[in-house]
């Protein structure tokens, strides 16, 4: 079976199953960083929690009913066991999402509900749940011309300068209303678990190079004038600001080993990257503007 080499998070991710939107790896005759492989995934013990289960080997198991089983081992090899066909555009949803997410723990980094994109030669991230206009947000300001650096999942690495978001893909994922109102081409229907209609989108405009995090704004639906979009967070409340927006953190404890390491995790984030709460407009017709007034904010607080 053919495979294709992808260009994710730094890594040379070499792939059986084609992923559309993603940037391919260059043949420079470099070892694959991480293998995505097919074959049978046997169904999680009596210890599932959901969907997600942890082998006592540190092995990660995703069972998503109807769809597929994704075992993820060592940071290193994910093998699906899927019931549809390879290119289906729901199985990229959970490989690149949860499946991708549960990989970065067990490399040590930290993957956020956010998605972030590029501005001043620095990352700013927008966090937040499912359906809070993170990937709307983005969208729009890939528009306004601030390249995309990753959507839905922003994963953090530590390092020696401070935390680095590695970028991941251009690939997006938009609900309907949001593909409407950015007035953008819908690509092939996708979902999610709770079966929601959803599209794939390509960035027009996306960055590969690692950039320093410059900030984290957790979106939350309101008003507000120009001048109070952003309300700074300190101290405690940036820290637990900083614990919800952990993707997957309940699935994060357990392949951690406990809850130690993602709250000195938290705690340094928030102690190293501003962040802010971000009010955003509950209609996505407003996003447009909405996200003027926000690069207009930012500029004047750089």
């Amino acid at each position: 079976m053919e495979h294709r080499d992808y260009h994710i998070c730094g890594l040379r991710v070499r792939s059986l199953l084609p992923l559309a939107g993603l940037v391919p790896w260059p043949d420079d005759g470099s070892a694959p960083d991480v293998l995505i492989l097919t074959g049978p995934v046997a169904e999680a013990g009596s210890e599932s929690d959901r969907y997600f289960s942890l082998d006592p080997d540190g092995a990660c198991r995703l069972d998503v009913p109807g769809l597929a089983r994704f075992l993820v081992r060592g940071g290193r090899e994910v093998i699906v066991d899927s019931r549809l066909s390879l290119d289906a555009p729901d199985l990229a949803v959970f490989l690149l999402g949860s499946v991708f997410g549960f990989l970065c723990y067990q490399r040590a980094w930290l993957p956020l509900r956010a998605s972030s994109v590029a501005m001043d030669g620095a990352a700013v991230a927008f966090a937040g749940l499912s359906g809070a206009g993170k990937s709307t947000l983005a969208a729009k300001l890939v528009e306004l011309g601030y390249p995309l650096v990753a959507d839905e999942v922003t994963v953090v690495r530590f390092q020696g300068d401070g935390p680095a978001v590695l970028p991941s893909f251009p690939r997006q994922t938009l609900w309907a209303d949001a593909i409407q109102a950015l007035e953008l081409k819908p690509g092939r229907a996708v979902r999610s678990i709770e079966g929601f209609q959803r599209f794939e989108h390509c960035a027009s405009r996306f960055t590969t190079d690692p950039l320093p995090l410059a900030a984290i704004c957790h979106l939350e639906a309101g008003t507000g004038t120009p001048l109070d979009l952003l309300t700074p967070l300190r101290g405690l409340e940036a820290v637990n600001r900083m614990r919800a927006a952990t993707y997957r953190l309940a699935a994060g404890r357990k392949i951690a080993g406990g809850d130690e390491h993602l709250m000195v995790s938290a705690a340094k984030l928030a102690a190293a990257v501003p962040q802010f709460q971000l009010r955003r407009p509950t209609d996505f017709k407003d996003f447009p503007e909405f996200a003027r007034r926000l690069v207009n904010r930012l500029g004047q607080m750089s």
